[in-house]
């Protein structure tokens, strides 16, 4: 795994990015889920650092990335989302909602559960990103790049660390 850092400009996103507009829609809801679940995956991998034995040099330095890769996605699509926000009236009260799923999460649920539950949900990477590379490019014909660069971004570093969380 490796860190990038990538730079996509997205003040010129529609909420209609995509040909098919149901297909954008579909993802620009999807892109509320990293700005919450990737800080919660964060604070659930510094709490298994902190009781996994010191000799799995490998495994800190692999969380350690994944870390690093996770706090890419969720300013990434902060910072889609900011842009698209506005043509969304009435989104927030649901994203406070799934904030405070993952708030109460860490609060009340055991480190087990939550490995539990982000490994789950990090199984849904791969699978994503096969169909993002291997089965779009129709639906992706004439959409505009910065979109694309985003979610192809994320979508290949999902696939990139899909061992860490297990």
């Amino acid at each position: 795994m490796q860190v990038r850092l990538p730079r996509i400009d997205y003040s010129t996103i529609r909420p209609d990015w995509a040909a098919n507009r149901e297909f954008a829609h579909d993802r620009n809801a999807s892109s509320t889920i990293p700005s919450y679940v990737e800080p919660y995956l964060i604070q659930v991998m510094k709490r298994a650092k902190e009781v996994l034995p010191a000799n799995e040099t490998q495994l800190h330095v692999e969380i350690d990335w994944f870390i690093a890769q996770e706090s890419q996605h969720y300013r990434q699509h902060n910072a889609f989302n900011r842009r698209i926000r506005a043509f969304y009236p009435g989104i927030e009260p649901f994203e406070k909602e799934l904030e405070q799923t993952y708030v109460e999460f860490l609060a009340n649920r055991s480190l087990k559960f939550n490995l539990a539950y982000s490994e789950g949900f990090e199984s849904l990477g791969p699978p994503a990103a096969k169909l993002w590379f291997e089965h779009s490019d129709d639906i992706l014909a004439g959409a505009q790049p910065e979109a694309v660069a985003l979610w192809k971004w994320h979508m290949a570093e999902e696939f990139e660390h899909r061992t860490v969380c297990y």
